[in-house]
């Protein structure tokens, strides 16, 4: 539980030195690109909530060629 606080505590960290990146524009849309995958990560923890990510992504995209490039590979 300590270190989901210390997560916690360094994202509100980040939130609030957004504060004084908000005057340059490039900054600031870089800070928001990062920014939202960390919450979504950082709700996903505090929460404790199998959310989807992009390991199920790359399941979804990449797994049934995975699957059968296997089966074809396996000595019988």
């Amino acid at each position: 539980m300590i270190e989901k606080l210390i997560i916690g505590s360094l994202i509100v960290f980040l939130y609030f030195d957004y504060q004084t990146i908000k005057q340059d524009n490039k900054s600031k849309k870089i800070y928001l690109m990062l920014s939202i995958p960390a919450g979504y990560m950082l709700y996903s923890y505090l929460t404790g909530r199998n959310l989807p990510n992009l390991d199920d992504g790359f399941q979804l995209i990449v797994g049934p060629m995975a699957e059968a490039i296997t089966s074809w590979l396996q000595v019988k």
